[in-house]
């Protein structure tokens, strides 16, 4: 399960979406056009709440600053294990 986080254009709060993978799939239809349903997206990104430390999977635009920490930290956690 997964925690979508976006950020409306005009909005302060993050509207929070939860699903399987095809969170996935909309988040990346939305980078490609910066909306979700029609309305323009500041900010977003998806959590994996059941993960030891709630890793931060994808982050784009404006995300609070914390969530980006957290999204490069598991970057270089990736990198550093190399593929699998």
């Amino acid at each position: 399960m997964f925690q979508w986080h976006i950020v409306f254009k005009g909005e302060t709060t993050a509207t929070i979406i939860e699903g399987a993978h095809e969170i996935l799939e909309l988040y990346d239809t939305a980078i490609t056009t910066q909306k979700v349903d029609g309305r323009p997206v500041l900010g977003m990104w998806v959590v994996a709440p059941e993960t030891e430390n709630e890793d931060v999977l994808r982050a784009w635009g404006r995300c609070p600053y914390r969530v980006f920490t957290r999204y490069q930290s598991r970057q270089a956690q990736l990198k550093e294990a190399g593929p699998e």
